[in-house]
């Protein structure tokens, strides 16, 4: 068991530590995103060794914090990391308060994202973000699953209406 960190900041953002394993509690805060974005990536660089692709962390906390935020209210959000005890997998949980209609459509993106090439699916995102201004183009989800390779899912707990998308990635060593 590693040593454990716990840190409160005036940004709400509340960090606890032990070995390669983060869970943080973050208020519905557009500034504390980049705060936990840094965190999550210097955790990252210092937990796996001759790492040279930390930066898909960054953009993977970034993109799906920021969904987050958009869509949970009020409610606080939850950024989970875990390290793989064996090679180079890292997990990202965000678990946030949402509606049944917002679950829904996360839903459907991630399953349409899971289906086809993830640069097919970047670009067909793209060209709907410049259609369709009004609504989310779900470009922040292609990019977390083009940019840094990430396998998506989802799940929605109905009875607590909570969301929690899961990001596992794999970082490539220096020495590969």
């Amino acid at each position: 068991m590693g040593q454990s960190i716990a840190i409160k900041t005036e940004r709400g953002v509340r960090l606890r530590s032990e070995a390669a394993y983060l869970d943080v509690a973050i208020t519905r805060d557009w500034e504390s995103i980049p705060l936990a974005m840094e965190f999550f990536t210097d955790f990252t660089i210092l937990r796996m060794n001759n790492c040279e692709d930390t930066h898909k962390i960054g953009i993977a906390v970034s993109e799906l914090l920021e969904n987050a935020v958009k869509y949970s209210g009020k409610e606080i959000i939850r950024i989970k990391l875990n390290k793989a005890e064996k090679g180079n997998t890292i997990t990202l949980h965000v678990i946030n308060k949402t509606n049944k209609k917002h679950a829904r459509r996360l839903i459907a993106r991630i399953k349409e994202l899971n289906s086809i090439d993830s640069l097919t699916y970047y670009i067909q995102r793209m060209k709907e973000s410049i259609k369709n201004k009004e609504e989310s183009a779900g470009l922040g989800l292609a990019r977390v699953y083009h940019e840094t390779e990430a396998k998506l899912s989802v799940r929605y707990f109905r009875l607590k209406k909570l969301v929690e998308v899961t990001a596992t990635i794999t970082l490539q060593n220096e020495e590969e």
